[in-house]
């Protein structure tokens, strides 16, 4: 499949944006209120939380602030 097959499907002919909040607009009246929030939650607080954790760790393993020989963790401790 090459470059002009992709622009000429049907699929990218009918794409249309039409702006960000228009979209998010009807995201949210097409889903239940509670799905909305649990979703709010998980990709707006816990994602987040999680990535950077996750990059704080490699970080310090990287840079030798985390001593990797002592590391204890949860019920290790």
């Amino acid at each position: 499949m090459n470059f002009t097959n992709l622009i000429n499907n049907n699929n990218m002919k009918n794409f249309k944006f039409r702006g960000f909040i228009p979209a998010v607009t009807k995201y949210v009246k097409s889903k239940p209120l509670h799905l909305v929030i649990i979703e709010l939650i998980a990709f707006g607080a816990l994602l987040p939380l999680a990535l950077s954790g996750i990059l704080f760790m490699i970080v310090g393993l990287l840079t030798g602030d985390i001593d990797t020989a002592n590391a204890n963790f949860g019920i290790y401790n």
